[in-house]
């Protein structure tokens, strides 16, 4: 018998880093969410000091987190803006949920985090 998958897990009400001050494109990864959790945060910073003048995230999710292909699409590609921190709230059920630099990064970084409850 193999042993079981492990991956990541939010704890409630605790942000969780999911990328930290990447720039390149398909930067991705993700968190398994409890069952419980309906209410969803990701936080999106972009670097200060620098203009940044293009980059965007894509938020997905999936049923496994440990899926290898193409997860499902939450929002549209969000542009990061410069010493800017974005919160994009949803609710729903979800097992995973995924960040991806869909457009890279030039003239700065981005952070961002996942909270649940």
């Amino acid at each position: 018998m193999s042993a079981p998958t492990t991956y990541r897990s939010a704890m409630r009400g605790v942000p969780y880093t999911l990328l930290s001050a990447q720039t390149a494109l398909n930067t991705k990864a993700q968190v398994g969410v409890p069952d419980s959790f309906k209410n969803h945060t990701i936080t999106i910073t972009g670097s200060v000091g620098s203009p940044i003048s293009a980059g965007a995230i894509q938020i997905n999710s999936s049923d496994d987190p440990t899926f290898t292909g193409t997860w499902n699409p939450i929002t549209a590609p969000i542009t990061i803006v410069d010493s800017a921190k974005i919160q994009f709230n949803f609710i729903g059920l979800f097992r995973a949920i995924q960040v991806v630099i869909s457009t890279a990064l030039i003239g700065g970084t981005v952070t961002a985090s996942y909270e649940g409850s």
